[in-house]
């Protein structure tokens, strides 16, 4: 709900900002030797992860890739996904061993990822799976910087300029001929665009 109300980057930006905050309230509360704000810290960085990144992770994972690579792209994305779980859940003790400070690093790495989406990860929030496909293509930060934009402005509410202003190459066009070419090369093989023609 919360992903289609409020838009991908948002949640997660303020999940990354609001969990680094919950490890720092960890810390604090670990430092203090508190029971109660150990538990409150805990409970809301789960409900800040779980609010944010955990489910987020699957709707843009299942938008970004292209149809071609999508299968692929999606396993090795889960992979990657579990193993650096379980990585974390490895070192997770070992790190906070050393003593509260290392409940810090992972606060450090919250923030990393909410920069992340800020600098690389465009909005997604209302396009289709072709509107998308056609913003990577094109290249991300453009489309960041286009949402920027937009936002700055007032238009379009923020979420920037729509998919039938983009050619293949990320250059604005009004005409439905390049939207049609849009999806054609991000679609179809060489073969079937050369029939259409």
């Amino acid at each position: 709900y919360l992903i289609d109300r409020l838009g991908r980057r948002p949640l997660f930006v303020w999940g990354s900002f609001l969990i680094a905050g919950a490890m720092a309230g960890m810390f604090v509360a670990v430092r203090a030797s508190s029971v109660a704000l150990t538990v409150a810290s805990m409970s809301l960085f789960m409900l800040f992860f779980a609010g944010s990144w955990a489910g987020g992770f699957w709707v843009v994972v299942s938008e970004i890739f292209s149809m071609r690579v999508k299968s692929a792209a999606q396993a090795v994305a889960t992979a990657a996904l579990f193993l650096f779980g379980a990585l974390t859940d490895v070192v997770f003790l070992s790190i906070v061993s050393v003593g509260p400070g290392g409940l810090l690093v992972f606060a450090v790495v919250a923030v990393g990822g909410g920069a992340f989406v800020w600098c690389l990860l465009p909005e997604t929030r209302g396009r289709t799976l072709e509107e998308v496909q056609a913003i990577f293509s094109a290249g991300a930060r453009a489309q960041i910087a286009r949402d920027k934009r937009a936002a700055g402005s007032g238009e379009a509410g923020g979420v920037g300029v729509e998919f039938a202003q983009l050619r293949p190459n990320g250059a604005q066009s009004s005409s439905d001929a390049d939207i049609v070419d849009a999806e054609n090369a991000l679609f179809l093989s060489p073969d079937a665009r050369r029939e259409g023609q």
